[in-house]
């Protein structure tokens, strides 16, 4: 799980960046000086939006895998949750939820997470709560402007 986890931190990466570069890893010896290492990671894919056919991503913030390979991929500015497999095909866009009975929509989703029983969390930064989803993607509950100290201010 740990391995894949890299390979789609590093697929999301270079999303980010909208060229391809080549750099020389390095490290720093003893003395603070840089010297070159082997390659933390070689990039074996890159993929889009487009290849999603979610349309263009913008400020991707966190990717999470759950235990049965399902991957949820917070975009940001577009304020939805991209989900999809690990072979990045059949994208869902969870975007507006029924909640009890009336649509809501997620504004900048920022952390996300799954529990053992496949449930998504979304931290919906702009409406300032966490929100559950079941393993169908459904609405569960929602904890409203949670108070803790290790959470910023808003």
């Amino acid at each position: 799980m740990k391995k894949i986890s890299v390979v789609l931190l590093t697929i999301v990466l270079c999303l980010l960046m909208s060229f391809s570069a080549s750099a020389v890893s390095y490290t720093y010896d003893s003395e603070g000086k840089a010297v070159a290492s082997p390659d933390a990671y070689v990039v074996e894919k890159e993929i889009s939006g487009k290849d999603l056919g979610v349309g263009a991503l913008s400020e991707l913030y966190d990717i999470k895998i759950s235990e049965d390979g399902k991957v949820a991929i917070s975009d940001t500015v577009n304020s939805r949750v991209i989900i999809t497999d690990l072979t990045f095909t059949n994208a869902t866009i969870l975007h507006e939820f029924d909640h009890n009975g009336n649509v809501d929509t997620l504004k900048s989703p920022m952390g996300l997470c799954f529990d053992i029983n496949d449930h998504l969390y979304v931290c919906d930064k702009d409406n300032g709560r966490i929100i559950e989803f079941d393993a169908q993607l459904k609405y569960v509950r929602s904890v409203e402007n949670p108070e803790k100290q290790l959470l910023p201010e808003g």
